[in-house]
């Protein structure tokens, strides 16, 4: 994790500058918006949050912060019904109030994403990625392990925003998408520790196996 301040003061150091300290409202821009990059780039388990969403008439507004490019990852009711998620247009096919699945959908009225389900729950917990909002004050806090990543991603938009220089963009843009891949390999082989394995992969039985078509 890294303060605003901090994230600042990688950016400008990419750039040979020491004036992090000083009102930019462009460089702070390009900051945010690498911040909302990465975390758009993959589920991340440091980039999840969770909550517990009140029903009423089978519905809920998700969190401010949802990411809908990723959805919800997990989902049980009050009574610990786990939920599967349905595209939209399935709606229609589930209608009973047992039926646990749900489907979001955007609210262009209220600007939020809502979260239905035909089911009887009146609470659920879910566990989602998260969009996170602009950091504005220098102690607040991003979440991305590795603020290395974030700043040369800044670094390469600044180079573009302000003095149009491709050369530098495309230099810093490549350091920074090395960071970020390797963000994504971390992650990868957490969740590959984490999965069961089969049994060829704990014992070495000696043959292939193979299903029975």
């Amino acid at each position: 994790m890294a303060t605003f301040q901090e994230l600042k003061k990688i950016t400008v150091g990419y750039r040979n500058k020491t004036d992090y300290t000083s009102v930019d409202v462009v460089r702070d821009e390009m900051v945010n918006l690498a911040r909302k990059e990465i975390y758009n780039t993959y589920p991340f388990r440091w980039s999840r949050a969770s909550t517990t969403l009140s029903l009423s008439s089978n519905k809920a507004d998700l969190p401010s912060d949802y990411n809908p490019i990723f959805g919800i990852h997990y989902a049980k009711d009050e009574n610990d019904n786990v939920y599967t998620q349905i595209d939209p247009n399935q709606q229609h096919d589930y209608t009973d109030t047992d039926d646990y699945v749900f489907w979001i959908d955007y609210d262009s009225s209220s600007g939020k994403y809502v979260f239905h389900t035909p089911s009887s729950a009146t609470s659920m917990d879910i566990i989602y990625s998260v969009l996170p909002a602009d950091l504005s004050d220098d102690s607040d806090e991003d979440l991305c392990p590795d603020p290395e990543a974030i700043g040369l991603l800044a670094a390469a938009k600044l180079w573009m925003a302000k003095e149009r220089d491709e050369t530098n963009h495309d230099r810093y843009m490549a350091l920074a998408q090395k960071r970020i891949n390797q963000l994504v390999a971390n992650d990868r082989k957490w969740a590959e520790r984490k999965r069961t394995k089969t049994l060829g992969e704990r014992y070495n039985l000696g043959y292939t196996q193979r299903s029975n078509d």
